[in-house]
C-alpha cells in the first residue's frame, strides 16, 4: 500500500451534520447562499458542542 493521505469527505461529526443541514434547505439556493449556510451551520454546531462539553463539567 502506498503512504498517500485520502482526503475525505466528511471528516468528522460537525462537518457531517452541516452537510445533512444544507442538503435539506428548501429552495434552490446559490452557491454563495449555499456556502453561507454551510459555515454558518458547522460554525453553529461547533460552538453548540463545545457548549455541552462545558455542561457536562
Amino acid at each position: 500500500m502506498s503512504d498517500n493521505n485520502l482526503n475525505v469527505f466528511p471528516k468528522n461529526l460537525y462537518e457531517a451534520l452541516a452537510l445533512l443541514y444544507v442538503e435539506r434547505l428548501d429552495g434552490n439556493p446559490t452557491p454563495e447562499q449555499l456556502f453561507d449556510s454551510y459555515q454558518n451551520a458547522y460554525r453553529k454546531i461547533q460552538e453548540h458542542a463545545g457548549n455541552q462539553k462545558d455542561s457536562w463539567l
